[in-house]
């Protein structure tokens, strides 16, 4: 195999000429001897190893992506991954960096550290890091830049980005009611996700500043699904129909679809008898019989904020601990309406 040394030894010139042309390095070489060594590096079939340049410039130049991929299907037709990592891909090409992607269950994330700290990445972007405080604690221990997003983490030595959901839930409920609408169900997705808790403060919060009541029954967990759409509003639609609500804010498309197929099989018409809303604007909900409103969620922006962010820490530009939260928009179709 063709080395460094080998390449300057055949040109006449030293390793550290040969390095500073490979790098760029201002003054390394006078026109006429880059030119001849960067012909040589052709000519001898040079390539110089990744690692060891990462090693001796402590840089390696790659940011890993960690995400647990089961149970997402498809990551590039995912309404809300798709965009975030396409966002981080873009990003982290235009700023010369290599991407690894991690598909390890966050299950396993604390036996992954070492896979994830091998010296190959300079930081890790974590999404939606459903980890234990052991996990944070063991990165911050390694010195081990990174960020979070899609999940708000209040500690102020954790730097996220991430949709601003209490602003999300706020927006939504306040929609439905300049609708008319006066008992607004919220479906969350699980609550072991900071999303949907701050969704819910928001929603809560929106009914408050409007002058109406809060009833927790109407405040219903569940999952990020169809099932769970489905399921929560089958419960809500065997109620007295003067308890029923008149919307449901869903947490999701997936569970907004899942009700919209509930609503369908009950002979419930939508939006004339009950409007729906969901979050991430995603191809289902626009394919559906009634195009879904939805709020969508900035995934691109998120994906490439987190990248910028990322590489301040490991430039040692900016201490950890800013949180990036970004602003999402009512896409307003079918599957929501005037409250009769």
């Amino acid at each position: 195999m063709t080395t460094m040394r080998d390449v300057a030894k055949a040109c006449g010139v030293s390793v550290a000429t040969v390095s500073g042309v490979l790098n760029n390095t201002p003054d390394a070489a006078g026109p006429e001897t880059r030119e001849r060594v960067l012909e040589m590096i052709q000519q001898m079939n040079y390539s110089p190893n990744a690692v060891a340049r990462g090693l001796s410039h402590r840089r390696m130049n790659t940011i890993g992506v960690v995400m647990d991929y089961g149970g997402w299907g498809s990551l590039i037709a995912d309404q809300h991954l798709g965009p975030i990592v396409d966002g981080i891909v873009g990003q982290s090409s235009r700023r010369r960096q290599k991407t690894l992607l991690y598909t390890e269950a966050w299950a396993d994330a604390v036996s992954n550290i070492p896979a994830f700290c091998d010296g190959f990445c300079d930081g890790l972007l974590l999404i939606v890091p459903m980890v234990s405080e052991e996990f944070f604690a063991r990165l911050f221990h390694r010195r081990t830049p990174f960020v979070i997003i899609g999940d708000h983490r209040i500690e102020s030595n954790i730097s996220i980005v991430d949709l601003d959901n209490i602003d999300a839930g706020r927006q939504i409920t306040e929609y439905l009611i300049g609708l008319g609408h006066k008992r607004i169900a919220m479906l969350r997705g699980e609550d072991n996700h900071h999303s949907s808790r701050l969704r819910a403060q928001g929603y809560q919060e929106a009914l408050s500043a409007q002058g109406l009541e809060y009833d927790p029954a109407l405040d219903i967990g569940g999952g990020y699904n169809c099932e769970s759409g489905y399921d929560c509003t089958i419960a809500l639609l065997d109620r007295p129909k003067a308890t029923r609500p008149t919307a449901l804010f869903c947490g999701d498309d997936r569970i907004a679809l899942g009700a919209l197929s509930a609503l369908q099989e009950r002979g419930v018409r939508v939006p004339e008898e009950m409007s729906v809303v969901g979050i991430n604007n995603s191809v289902e909900g626009v394919a559906a019989d009634t195009p879904l409103t939805s709020l969508r969620q900035p995934g691109q922006e998120i994906g490439e904020q987190s990248v910028d962010l990322l590489l301040s820490h490991i430039k040692g530009e900016e201490e950890p601990g800013r949180k990036i939260i970004l602003p999402g928009s009512i896409i307003i179709r079918g599957t929501s309406g005037p409250a009769l």
